[in-house]
């Protein structure tokens, strides 16, 4: 049996994920009191946890819920923006991650992006199942747009980038411009993985 771990920031993409799964149960982290969802799909075991928003809450419940489940895979999954290319509705699995907040501030803010890949099985996986094109079949809500997926780069901050006319989007297109969407996890999440070698 394979385990496999997905987070969410918010409740409501915990709520979109636990509706998937079957034989659920609630378990918890017998030091740190973190509650988890439990169940199975496709004969698989998952277990399911809210992180709440932000790349150092991800990061922090990344490695914990790592270290108690030893999952084989480990996904985060949410709700994300979109800089280019994608529409409300399309799935985005990251290539990599671009933590576009780190850089020196002196007398012009000099970026110092950090880049961070995807699992390489994982990237491989999500191709394979773009080109396939069967995975339209499980979702649950109609929809007048037909929904695209996407193996892209996304960029992970610490803040809600809501306009296109922010401060925030024109640095982005200026200097992370493969990015086609963005969150405030993926960072924390990738970066709390890496030593666990689980696949994320």
């Amino acid at each position: 049996m394979i385990k496999i771990l997905i987070q969410t920031a918010l409740s409501l993409e915990f709520d979109a994920v636990k509706e998937f799964l079957s034989d659920l149960q609630i378990e918890r982290h017998p030091s740190t009191g973190s509650i988890y969802n439990k169940g199975t799909y496709n004969d698989n075991e998952v277990l399911i946890v809210e992180t709440g928003a932000g790349n150092v809450r991800s990061a922090d419940e990344t490695g914990r819920a790592i270290e108690f489940f030893k999952p084989n895979y480990v996904f985060f999954v949410g709700v994300a923006g979109g800089l280019k290319d994608v529409k409300i509705g399309d799935v985005v699995a990251s290539s990599k991650v671009i933590g576009f907040e780190m850089g020196k501030d002196d007398t012009e803010f000099k970026p110092r992006l950090d880049t961070i890949p995807s699992s390489y099985i994982l990237e491989q996986l999500a191709k394979h199942v773009k080109r396939e094109d069967q995975w339209k079949q499980l979702i649950k809500v109609e929809n007048t747009n037909e929904p695209e997926a996407f193996v892209q780069p996304i960029a992970a901050g610490e803040k809600v980038v809501s306009s296109n006319q922010s401060v925030a989007f024109g640095y982005l297109k200026k200097y992370c411009s493969d990015a086609v969407a963005i969150d405030m996890e993926g960072t924390g999440f990738l970066i709390a993985a890496r030593p666990h070698h689980a696949h994320a």
